[in-house]
């Protein structure tokens, strides 16, 4: 019953209700975390969330758990591989068209080490060649969560033997800049522009 409840409330409420403000006068993490939500991440990535973490990203990577993989597909309970996971996350949740290949993706994002890591970083390995060939989202304390080809979207720990052989690098995704127009002489824009849309 509680879990229907919560899937009712997740239904209902937009994705910017769900982030909490670090602010908050409430003291008591419990109170704003869903419970399943908190014991999905208990058991199967072995940390608790509290205030400070990005709700709205725990929830929506929840959504996409066990979605089977499969090469060039990204629908969320149906099917996806790496890239198209991590490009949905942030076009949902930010807005961002991430390029559809994981060596795309690295070059839209600021490199940053890997103790810099923060929740929703994008996470890069070579596995096997000596390009970029695989991405996961950043969760916390070294846990990560990707589109793996044997068994879906679960989480991993960065740790692990095979991961640490195949790591690349991390990155931030960067929002582009908007495109400027330049004026033309005595301020009139180019007569490509359009002024008319904004």
């Amino acid at each position: 019953m509680k879990q229907i409840c919560w899937l009712l409330w997740l239904a209902a409420c937009p994705l910017a209700v769900l982030a909490h403000s670090p602010d908050s006068s409430s003291t008591d993490s419990a109170s704003i975390i869903p419970e399943p939500l908190q014991a999905f991440y208990q058991r199967a990535g072995g940390f608790l969330l509290n205030q400070e973490d990005p709700l709205v990203l725990y929830t929506e990577v929840y959504r996409w758990h066990k979605t089977p993989y499969a090469w060039g597909r990204n629908t969320c309970q149906q099917a996806t591989d790496c890239s198209g996971f991590t490009g949905k996350v942030y076009e949902v949740l930010e807005g961002l068209s991430l390029h559809r290949g994981a060596p795309g993706q690295w070059l839209q994002c600021t490199p940053i080490s890997k103790d810099s890591l923060r929740a929703g970083d994008l996470v890069f390995f070579a596995i096997g060649q000596p390009h970029i060939s695989h991405v996961g989202i950043y969760l916390k304390e070294y846990k990560f969560i990707h589109a793996s080809s044997c068994c879906g979207v679960i989480i991993e720990d960065l740790r692990q033997p095979y991961y640490t052989r195949w790591w690349y690098g991390a990155g931030r995704p960067v929002r582009p800049e908007p495109a400027v127009v330049a004026a033309q002489p005595g301020g009139s824009l180019p007569a490509t522009a359009d002024p008319g849309r904004h």
